[in-house]
């Protein structure tokens, strides 16, 4: 790794951009992740079993995000890519094509979060107590997807335009006004209970949508007042969905595995999801400073490969590799050290502190493997490459990942402890395959825009 480091040497001035639209997106990170730990936090309030339940819920509103996330992701690595190539006579069209299937997409999975929330969580194999919790929250969870998937077009938008610090204002709006009226609703109207959570959800990502657009609007030569059916482009939307789709598809594969093995740890009982809940909440924040390396490095080499230097491409995506990986060590070894003492402040139940203190020391692990799909994937997909990373995932989570979580956990006895042994060896193995392919170079063919506009 070090040798590696040393041969990218010359890429070290990029390092300055990386950081330049990587700080911003670590914080726009931490404040999506602080508001979900802050939501299992704070429903502690209204017990363990509603901690469960929204940590069940966060799962499903996970997956919606990769679900309308393709038109995200797609239209932000074509945009990135179109203006690498100096084609900007096509990008409102492209910006037009991303909101109206993102929010096509947002609205179905909000009619069908709210009608049929119940049932959902009943195939979660949720205890009924636990459902009692999550229904609402779902419900309103659900409400606020159609408002979230227009969000991040804006957001995809902004970042695409090298904006990282404007599209930070977006989350934060959402996490600013959740907080306040979680707080009145927990020490004013706690009778509205896991509704006025959810509904406070809603309401603030409602508010940032209108934050996005007013932002756009300022930022680039795009306004939502130009929006137009006519400006929507069928080979555009190919082109969004041959992106997206695939780029969305590695992580929502991962996601919805999520799901399965939710339903394993709620085989171990009650307080084995709890223990989850509570390790997840805490371990969000190890992998951030990597994603945000992964993503301020996918819009770099997105708009290099539209201007065809593919050398520095790949050095580039060298550099940041290794520099995610030591990012995400340091930051697990530091949660496993200091682990104990925050997971005393959430809970005072000593099976749950034990179980989730060796979590986190099998995580320091895991977490080096997490670090290097996140780069190598985002680095793929930039570069057009997007089919591989999402075989891969599909091949490593659902024949390997899955089948070993209840192999290790149930059969072997290992309990919860096994299901991230099996998470460690998923990431691990995927990382090798993923590390492989930037190596090899074929990624250098598969760029959309320069193969059919230069």
């Amino acid at each position: 790794m070090i040798n590696l480091l040393k041969r990218t040497t010359k890429d070290k001035a990029s390092d300055k951009e990386v950081f330049k639209l990587g700080w911003p997106i670590l914080l726009e990170y931490l404040i999506k992740v602080g508001c979900t730990s802050a939501n299992v936090f704070m429903v502690a309030y209204f017990g363990g079993q509603a901690v469960a339940a929204v940590g069940c819920v966060n799962q499903l509103v996970s997956v919606s995000m990769f679900l309308y996330g393709f038109a995200t992701v797609g239209a932000q690595i074509l945009i990135a890519q179109y203006i690498g190539a100096k084609l900007n006579d096509k990008i409102e069209n492209i910006v037009m094509t991303a909101f109206l299937s993102s929010a096509l997409i947002g609205l179905a999975i909000t009619l069908l979060m709210f009608f049929v929330a119940n049932p959902i969580l009943t195939i979660m194999q949720l205890k009924p107590d636990v459902i009692h919790f999550g229904v609402p929250y779902l419900q309103m969870s659900g409400i606020a997807t159609v408002f979230n998937a227009i969000s991040g077009v804006s957001i995809a938008v902004l970042r695409s335009f090298m904006h990282t610090r404007h599209s930070l204002k977006i989350p934060m709006t959402t996490f600013i006004i959740e907080l306040v009226l979680n707080i009145i609703v927990i020490l004013f109207l706690p009778k509205l209970g896991m509704f006025g959570i959810g509904a406070n959800y809603a309401i603030a990502s409602l508010i940032s949508m209108f934050v996005g657009f007013y932002l756009l609007e300022k930022h680039t030569d795009f306004t939502i007042r130009r929006f137009s059916l006519k400006r929507i482009e069928l080979p555009i939307l190919k082109k969004i969905f041959l992106y997206g789709i695939p780029s969305s598809g590695e992580p929502l594969s991962y996601t919805a595995s999520q799901l399965v093995v939710t339903i394993i740890v709620a085989m171990l009982g009650t307080k084995a999801l709890i223990a989850k809940n509570y390790v997840q909440a805490i371990v969000q924040f190890t992998c951030l400073i990597a994603l945000a390396i992964a993503q301020s490095s996918q819009i770099i080499i997105a708009r290099n490969v539209g201007a065809r230097r593919f050398n520095f491409v790949h050095r580039r995506g060298l550099r940041s590799l290794i520099q995610a990986i030591f990012a995400s060590f340091a930051v697990a070894l530091l949660i496993w050290a200091f682990g104990g003492h925050i997971l005393g402040l959430l809970t005072d139940d000593s099976y749950v502190i034990k179980l989730a203190r060796i979590i986190l020391f099998v995580e320091i692990f895991l977490e080096i493997g997490r670090a290097a799909c996140m780069m190598m994937v985002n680095a793929l997909n930039a570069s057009g490459d997007v089919k591989y990373p999402v075989t891969i995932s599909l091949i490593t989570v659902w024949a390997l990942s899955l089948p070993l979580s209840f192999l290790f956990s149930i059969p072997l006895h290992l309990g919860l402890v096994g299901v991230w042994l099996a998470y460690t060896t998923d990431e691990c193995v995927r990382g090798f395959f993923l590390v492989r392919r930037w190596l090899s170079g074929i990624w250098r063919e598969k760029s959309i825009v320069t193969r059919r506009h230069r």
